[in-house]
Order: C-alpha cells, then sequence, then structure tokens
C-alpha cells in the first residue's frame, strides 16, 4: 500500500472514530490503537435511557446470524452492540463508545471457546457486553440462571418468516441444559432429537438459543437500568444440599461453581465419608 494510500486510510479511520465518540477528541490523537483506547470513556458505558426492544432484538439475532453474524459469540455480542449503538445515536447521545469496538471481538468464543465446548458462546458475548455495561453482577448470574434452567430454544419465534424465507419458523425440540457449558448444552439438546452435532437442525438450534439469549439479556438490562432489581440466584432444590455442604469453609472435598452437580457426579450410599484418593 502506497504511503498516499496510508495517510487516506488513517485520515478516514480518525474523522469516523472522532465523529463516532464525539466529546472524546479521539480524532486529535495519533492513529495508534493503544492511544485510541486510552481515549475511551471509563466504564460503565452508556446504554439508551428509553431502553432497547426485546423482541426486535430476537430477530435481529435470528437474522443477523444467519447473514451476517455467524457463530453464537460473535453474533450476541455484534447483535447487542450495534443495537445499544443505534439506541445512542437515535436519542441523541453526546457520546457514543459503542462504535469504536472491533468488528468480530468475540468471535473467539463460538463453540464454546475456539470449539472446546466450555461457557456457550452466546453467554460469553452477553456477559461480555453487560461488563461495558457495569451491570455483569446485577443480571450476569440471571441470564446464567436462565439458560441452565429455561427450556430452550424457546417457541418465541415460531410462526414469524424471516427475512428471504419462503416459510414461517416451526417448533423444534427444546431441552433443559442444566448447565451453561456448550458441551452439556449442544450434547444434551442433540441426544434429545436424536441428531448428531453435525446435523442442520443442531444448527438451526444454536441459532435460536443465540436469539433467546440474546432476548434475555436486553430484557434484564431493561430491568436494571430501569431502576428494577432481579432477583438473587439460589441453589435449587434438586442440588441445594449438595451445594451447600461442598461450599462450607474448610469442606474437603470442596467444590468451585454454581451448576448443577449432578450433571456431573453421581450421589453413592456412602456419601457422607471423605474420599482419600486425589483429594476426593
Amino acid at each position: 500500500m502506497s504511503k498516499e494510500m496510508l495517510g487516506v486510510s488513517r485520515r478516514t479511520f480518525l474523522a469516523t472514530a472522532g465523529g463516532a465518540v464525539a466529546g472524546f477528541e479521539i480524532a486529535r490523537l495519533p492513529g495508534n490503537a493503544a492511544q485510541a483506547a486510552e481515549s475511551l470513556p471509563a466504564l460503565p458505558w452508556p446504554y439508551p435511557s428509553s431502553g432497547l426492544d426485546v423482541e426486535l432484538l430476537r430477530k435481529a439475532a435470528y437474522t443477523n446470524h444467519k447473514t451476517i453474524y455467524p457463530g453464537c459469540g460473535y453474533c450476541t455480542s455484534q447483535t447487542l452492540i450495534k443495537a445499544i449503538g443505534d439506541a445512542l445515536d437515535a436519542e441523541g447521545a453526546a457520546a457514543n463508545p459503542w462504535r469504536v469496538l472491533p468488528l468480530g471481538l468475540y468471535k473467539f468464543a463460538n463453540g464454546g471457546v475456539l470449539g472446546w465446548g466450555t461457557i456457550c458462546g452466546a453467554l460469553n458475548g452477553a456477559i461480555a457486553v453487560m461488563t461495558l455495561l457495569g451491570k455483569q453482577n446485577a443480571v450476569g448470574e440471571a441470564l446464567l440462571d436462565y439458560f441452565s434452567t429455561a427450556e430452550l430454544p424457546s417457541n418465541a419465534l415460531v410462526g414469524w418468516t424471516p427475512p428471504g424465507a419462503t416459510a414461517p419458523l416451526t417448533a423444534i425440540p427444546a431441552t433443559v441444559s442444566r448447565s451453561p457449558l456448550c458441551h452439556i448444552s449442544a450434547s444434551t439438546w442433540a441426544a434429545a432429537a436424536g441428531v448428531p452435532v453435525s446435523d442442520p437442525l443442531k444448527s438451526e438450534r444454536c441459532v435460536r438459543l443465540v436469539s433467546d439469549v440474546v432476548a434475555k439479556s436486553v430484557e434484564l438490562l431493561n430491568i436494571s437500568f430501569a431502576g428494577g432489581s432481579v432477583p438473587a440466584w439460589k441453589a435449587p432444590p434438586s442440588y441445594v444440599e449438595c451445594y451447600t455442604c461442598h461450599t462450607t469453609a474448610g469442606m474437603v472435598p470442596s467444590e468451585q461453581g454454581k451448576m448443577d452437580c449432578l450433571e456431573c457426579h453421581d450421589t453413592v450410599p456412602s456419601h457422607s465419608y471423605r474420599r482419600k484418593r486425589n483429594g476426593r
């Protein structure tokens, strides 16, 4: 690329970024990514005063996943980031830092982080956005609990015809994952649906799951920013005894986390004794 082209690219970037975050004078800084990042406002970032439309964003997430943001973490984060930025612009916000986040920042989260099946990418992307808003503690746990305990994907999009489609969406199998892990969530669903994880129906399931996570995230954020409160997480009756016992100070074996114990561990008749092997 010529020096002239580099100069134009740099000027174009700075002019665009300067317009997007008016009030932070990013356009006056050298075209250095680290310096540009330092010019952004401290967290938390703004959220539209009128909130966001839950059902509109549910449909937008579905369409985005199918067209421009393939992947759970990528689609969830970009759909929320764009929606917040668009809404702030529509309100005439003096500052809109959401416009300068790099596209594809959360692509790594797809498939439970690079296909490793850890935390679902949709949760990963959504809670990252919640963190930029300073709401990860206020509503993040409620999103994790919803993902783990609700029958998903929901039927909220059934009967809706997506852009470019020739027929409305029909119902597909739904399951309760009892875990925020991609591995358990996807495998449980595939087994119940009677298909391999490579089946196109499983891909459709994940697109709808992303839509549900985006919609629930917006619902929770709207409540919190409107001054409402989201109930604190409590261990459900199915494993509250396990959780309470194994998180007691000094308990061996102890555990870290809030997931359903019985998804991975079997109880045994002599459960009260202390296992010696490997500290368990």
